[in-house]
């Protein structure tokens, strides 16, 4: 029973070590292969600027393509996401991967660390602020995948009629409960 214990809270440990080291790796460059199409894109979700990157057949420049769109799982980061994306990419798919916000290269939450100035110009003001990142929040999260779906409906090259979803982890089944909340 003691070395059970022990053994539990080992492996909790080197989980907690695994997700804090990828959500701290630095980014990396990233050279898209010659015959894929990639660029970055910025999606509003309540006032916070989420970081996507798009990824699509060259050949298939101008026609609407069946889409994924991917999040990244705890810990993780859209840039995670990109030898996948590639793969469907190279199968014909426009793939949308993002990152939630207060992730990866997104911007995230402030708040402020001390009061707002009386004195203001308007409604702008100089003030302290803390940033709020890498907060696993399930309901933030799933409010921007409603935003990336609603702004991927905008884009000229996303098939309306063919959105598909991709996760890791526990966003697999966030993505699914936004798939009924869409249907419903």
């Amino acid at each position: 029973m003691q070395r059970r214990r022990v053994l539990t809270l080992l492996a909790g440990a080197i989980l907690s070590l695994s997700i804090s080291i990828c959500a701290q790796q630095a980014p990396r460059a990233f050279t898209p292969p010659d015959d894929i199409y990639y660029r970055k894109a910025n999606v509003m979700s309540e006032g916070v600027r989420l970081t996507a990157e798009l990824f699509s057949p060259k050949s298939a420049a101008g026609k609407q393509l069946p889409t994924i769109i991917m999040s990244h799982g705890w810990g993780g980061t859209a840039a995670l996401l990109r030898d996948v994306a590639l793969d469907f990419a190279h199968a014909g798919y426009l793939v949308i991967a993002f990152d939630y916000r207060g992730w990866g290269a997104s911007d995230s939450r402030v708040v402020l660390t001390a009061p707002a100035p009386v004195k203001k110009d308007g409604n702008k003001f100089t003030a302290e602020v803390m940033e709020i990142r890498e907060v696993v929040d399930p309901l933030e999260q799933t409010q921007d995948i409603f935003n990336v779906i609603n702004w991927a409906m905008g884009e000229p090259q996303v098939d309306k009629n063919r959105i598909g979803f991709g996760a890791r982890a526990i966003r697999a089944g966030m993505l699914f409960t936004s798939r009924l909340a869409i249907l419903a």
